[in-house]
C-alpha cells in the first residue's frame, strides 16, 4: 500500500513537471494582435491625437487601491480610517482619482469623465458605505 502511494505520488509531481513545459507560451509572432496591444499597468498607450495617455484601471481596482492604502502618501488614509472620512464627506471620489493620476496609476483623462468618477463612487459605496452611513 505504501508504495503504490509513493508511486502515485510521484507519477503527480513528474506530470506537474511535464505539463508546464508543453504550454510554453507561443513566440510574438503567433500571438493574436488583440493578446499583444493589452497595454499593463504603467504602459503608455499611443492615441490617435499623438498624446501618450496611461490606460485605465477598473474603478474596482482603484477603489480596494484605495481602501488597502495605497494612496497614502498622497494624504488618502486606508482601511477604517478611509471609510471614516469618506462617510463624513472627507474623502471623495475625486480625491482617490487625482491621487492615482498624481502617482501614475490613472490617466489625466479619467479626471474628466463623469462614468468613470461615478463608476468608482459606486464601488466606495459598496466596499466603504454609503455617504451620511454610520
Amino acid at each position: 500500500m505504501k508504495n503504490l502511494l509513493t508511486g502515485g505520488i510521484s507519477a503527480l509531481l513528474l506530470s506537474g513537471l511535464i505539463v508546464p513545459a508543453t504550454q510554453a507560451q507561443m513566440p510574438m509572432q503567433q500571438m493574436p494582435m488583440q493578446q499583444m496591444r493589452q497595454p499593463t499597468l504603467g504602459q503608455m498607450t499611443p492615441r490617435g491625437t499623438g498624446a501618450m495617455e496611461m490606460p485605465r484601471i477598473k474603478a474596482s481596482n482603484l477603489a480596494y487601491l484605495a481602501y488597502w492604502g495605497y494612496f497614502e502618501n498622497a494624504g488618502i488614509p486606508s482601511f477604517l480610517v478611509l471609510q471614516q472620512n469618506y462617510k463624513a464627506g472627507n474623502v471623495t471620489a475625486m480625491d482617490i482619482a487625482e491621487a492615482a493620476s498624481d502617482e501614475g496609476r490613472l490617466g489625466m483623462n479619467a479626471l474628466e469623465d463623469d462614468g468613470y468618477l461615478s463608476a468608482l463612487e459606486r464601488e466606495l459605496d459598496f466596499i466603504l458605505g454609503p455617504l451620511g452611513n454610520s
